[in-house]
């Protein structure tokens, strides 16, 4: 599932080989790069795990007492189902979230919805479970880039070898 080359010029290994003689600005942008895949894909998560939590709560609805349900329940229901996910993510970075290039129209699921039998249903949260998975391990591998990007410059500050304006870009004070 290699959705950008960015991605995959960040996962290989060379892109955090010989850190040590790179300069701050160097690996202060290896760190956005690797960030803002990051990003993408923890966008792209969120999207695919929303997407699996409606079609599981149309099958349970379905499942339930479909002709008890009122419009105003499912309503109710679909509030719960995406207002519990997962609160943050890794760190206290603010996150950006932008539709990608690539990414299905997420109203495609919910138009086709209501149209779908429950087998339909089914093989559409296997479809997302399958596309979540590689979405997650990429992600994972993301994490060790930027835990070495962000060790090496936290080890340059602490050494005393660089100044903290400097591993933090920000310019020299006057």
């Amino acid at each position: 599932m290699s959705a950008s080359p960015r991605i995959d010029r960040v996962l290989d290994p060379a892109f955090v080989e010989d850190l040590d003689s790179l300069e701050s600005a160097d690996l202060r942008r290896r760190l956005q790069e690797a960030r803002a895949e990051e990003d993408r894909l923890s966008y792209r998560r969120r999207v695919l795990h929303a997407q699996m939590d409606i079609a599981r709560a149309e099958l349970e609805r379905r499942s339930a007492s479909a002709g008890d349900v009122t419009a105003e329940e499912t309503v109710e229901r679909l509030k719960y189902v995406l207002g519990r996910g997962e609160g943050g993510s890794r760190g206290a970075r603010p996150r950006v979230s932008s539709p990608l290039d690539d990414e299905p129209a997420f109203e495609d699921l919910l138009a086709r919805l209501p149209d779908m039998s429950a087998d339909q249903v089914t093989a559409a949260v296997d479809r997302l479970i399958a596309d979540e998975q590689p979405v997650s391990e990429q992600r994972r591998s993301l994490f060790a880039v930027i835990d070495a990007l962000e060790h090496e410059l936290v080890g340059r500050y602490q050494s005393g070898s660089v100044s903290p304006a400097d591993v933090l870009g920000q310019p020299p004070e006057r």
